[in-house]
This record gives structure tokens, sequence and C-alpha cells, in this order.
């Protein structure tokens, strides 16, 4: 007699396939509020969210690519090392994360790994403490919007600022220095021609 054990793999596998089809019963089984609710979040979407977080993404490309960091960085190199442990040219990218949010923080912050200012050990702590809510979106969309207070967004980013730079410091009291030199910035590596 055989007996066959069942992985834990295939019940995981099975377990995401039957909410799937659960998933999708629903949506026949109910689809005028499964259109009204893709209706409403692409309206949010459109409406407040891209408009809010749109500029800043542009703004964490251009600051960092243009050089504008290394400025911003020379001008905060002192405060940057003392609370964060950080190089000054992420002084910038911790700005953007403050006032852009996600995902213009976290951009910022690959732009820098990526040209080779900061290791990655120094971008990871960095996307603990500068990916968070902003301004826009905290204060127009859920403040405003959603809790009809303008004031309750404010105070809701107040804590979102409190909380990110709180962490940045005890990031900063927690890490060994580690020797990783920083990342080397990527080039395109030529392709041989094809023979013909």
């Amino acid at each position: 007699m055989f007996v066959k054990t069942i992985r834990k793999s295939t019940l995981t596998a099975c377990a995401l396939l039957a909410v799937c089809a659960g998933a999708g019963a629903a949506l026949l089984s109910w689809p005028q509020a499964a259109a009204s609710g893709i209706s409403r979040g692409l309206s949010i979407c459109s409406s407040i969210i891209i408009p809010s977080l749109f500029p800043f993404l542009v703004l964490a490309g251009f600051l960092v690519k243009a050089g504008l960091s290394e400025t911003i960085g020379r001008r905060l190199e002192r405060p940057t090392r003392f609370f964060f442990g950080l190089p000054g040219c992420c002084a910038a990218g911790i700005l953007i994360g403050l006032i852009g949010g996600y995902p213009a923080g976290g951009i910022a912050v690959g732009e820098l790994v990526e040209k080779g200012a900061i290791t990655r050990a120094q971008g990871r702590r960095m996307l603990c403490f500068c990916v968070n809510g902003g301004p826009a979106f905290l204060i127009s969309a859920v403040g405003a919007g959603m809790l009809g207070s303008v004031g309750y967004g404010a105070l809701l980013y107040a804590a979102h600022i409190a909380a990110s730079l709180l962490l940045g410091v005890l990031l900063r009291i927690g890490d060994t220095a580690d020797g990783e030199p920083p990342a080397s910035p990527k080039r395109a590596v030529p392709r041989p021609s094809p023979a013909s």
C-alpha cells in the first residue's frame, strides 16, 4: 500500500488556486459591484493619486541625474552624517522621500545606488525610512477626501514624518559599518554583431 505524501508547495498551490477560483466566482456573481468598484478605483487613481505622485517622480529622477543631489548634499553633509550616518548626497533622497512620499523616495534611493554614490546596504537602510506617504496624498486624498478634514491629514502627515525620521536615527544607531564599496554605475555592454 502506497502512502503518498503531499508536499507543502502542492498544498499552497491548491490553496491559491481555490482562492483565485473563489474570486473569479465572486466577480461573476456580482458584476455590477465589481464594475462599480473598478470604475471608482480608476477615478480616484486618475484624479488624486497620479497627479499627486507624478511630479515628484520626475523631480526625484531629475535631482539625482542632474547632479543636484551632490549640491544639496554638500550643504546638508553634517546633519545627514550626524543623524542618519549616511553621506551628504543622501540628503536629497531623504528630502524627496519626506516631501514626495512613495515611490519618489524609493526612486531617488535607487538612482543613488545605480549611480554608485552609496552602497547597496546604505540604500536598503534608506528605503526603511525614505518610503512613506507624501503630503499631497495624505493631506488631500486621505485627510480631505477620505476623513473629511485637512487637519486630520496634516496630523497624519506629521506622524509619518516623525516616524520616518525616528526610524532613520534608530537605524543609524544599530548600523555596523560595513566595508562594502559603492556599487559601480551600470554601463551598457557592447554586443558583438551577428556574423553575416
